[in-house]
């Protein structure tokens, strides 16, 4: 592979290493293609997903989401689509916590596509933190010292963006 390297990019001294991920179990692309292999050995593909479900969530996954589709069982093919736990969607949380893959089967029917997405198990952690008591009770004095002084001031301004007036 080195030689290859060396010969289609022309680089110098190429050096290669090869690790394993550090935890098999929340990796969204060794996932998919255990599912691919096993659909390929022939296993019924929901029981595929499920168990491969299972596994990832009791590695420590916050929630995974594995779609099948193709011809899974007969001439028309259709897709199914199984989750468990909290799946991630939309938004800046999608980038931060998932990870999401796409396998491919190939069976006498025809190709099976394989999406799975798992959460990271930091995106189970609360995004809204109560603080203590004493701080909560710190802040409102400080909010009402800062709206007082404002108000007397006279720079209190109309919210923009207020409530349409007349309908």
């Amino acid at each position: 592979m080195q030689a290859v390297f060396q010969k289609v990019f022309s680089l110098e001294n190429v050096q290669i290493s090869v690790s394993q991920p550090d935890n098999m179990e929340l990796n969204a692309r060794v996932q998919a293609f255990r599912i691919a292999r096993s659909l390929e050995m022939g296993y019924h593909f929901r029981r595929v997903a499920m168990a491969t479900m299972r596994r990832i969530m009791e590695a420590g996954a916050a929630g995974v989401e594995v779609v099948i589709s193709g011809k899974l069982t007969r001439e028309r093919a259709r897709f199914e689509k199984y989750h468990m736990g909290k799946v991630i969607k939309t938004g800046h949380a999608v980038d931060l916590y998932t990870d999401r893959a796409i396998a491919y089967a190939r069976l006498p029917l025809g190709i099976i596509g394989v999406e799975i997405r798992i959460v990271e198990p930091e995106a189970a952690e609360p995004h809204i933190k109560v603080k203590p008591k004493e701080e909560a009770e710190a802040a409102i004095k400080e909010l009402e010292e800062i709206t007082s002084s404002a108000q007397v001031a006279g720079a209190v301004e109309e919210p923009v963006g207020g409530e349409a007036k007349g309908a």
